[in-house]
This record gives C-alpha cells, sequence and structure tokens, in this order.
C-alpha cells in the first residue's frame, strides 16, 4: 500500500487488478489507474487523466481498439463491484464533486 497526503490528510492507495481488463490495468483507491504491463525499464506505468465533461476519463485500450473510459466507472468496477449492464443503477459522488474519484467518495445508487 501507498500513502498520499491529499487536503492535510494521509490517504491510503491500495492498487486493484481491475476485472474486466484482467492482466492489463490496475485501479487504486484514489481513482489513479496504471499499467501492469512492462514499459522501459519500468515495471508500471500510472495514466495521465484527462477531463471531459466535468468528469476524469483515461484513454485504455482494450482488444486492440482504445476507448475512453470514466475514473468513477473504474473504481466502482474494481473495489464495489459495480456492474450497469444488469442493474438499473449508477455512480453517485457523495460531496458532488465528479473530480473526487476516490473509494471514499463513491457510492451506488439503485
Amino acid at each position: 500500500m501507498n500513502t498520499r497526503k491529499i487536503y492535510g490528510f494521509i490517504l491510503w492507495e491500495k492498487w486493484k487488478i481491475i476485472p474486466t481488463f484482467e492482466n492489463d490495468y490496475k485501479c487504486s483507491t484514489l481513482g489513479n489507474v496504471k499499467s501492469i504491463k512492462k514499459y522501459g525499464n519500468s515495471l508500471e506505468r500510472v495514466f495521465n487523466k484527462v477531463i471531459f465533461r466535468e468528469k476524469y476519463k483515461i484513454n485504455l485500450r482494450r482488444d486492440g481498439i482504445n476507448n475512453m473510459y470514466d475514473i468513477d466507472l473504474l473504481v466502482a468496477l474494481t473495489f464495489l463491484n459495480y456492474s450497469s449492464f444488469y442493474q438499473k443503477s449508477y455512480i453517485k459522488h457523495k460531496d458532488g464533486n465528479k473530480l473526487k474519484n476516490y473509494l471514499s467518495n463513491l457510492e451506488i445508487v439503485f
């Protein structure tokens, strides 16, 4: 586990493999995404996020095709066992700020 200081608080960052990207990417409890494939001398690479329509998004490759994914969706898939395909639910940011994609700030609303 890694620690990160944000807004004066020390937060624990735990990494877990994203279920739909079994051998390619990991997501953290703080909303970071990294590749688990080897790039040059480093074993893992943390990706940069972009803001698009008031949300953080990231470009990931799956089956040879690049797609943009919401960071909150990746955190929910990884840590909250979220699947929007089977349930009529959505991801809610507890404080209303869609740029804070920490696990502690996300919940699934049915």
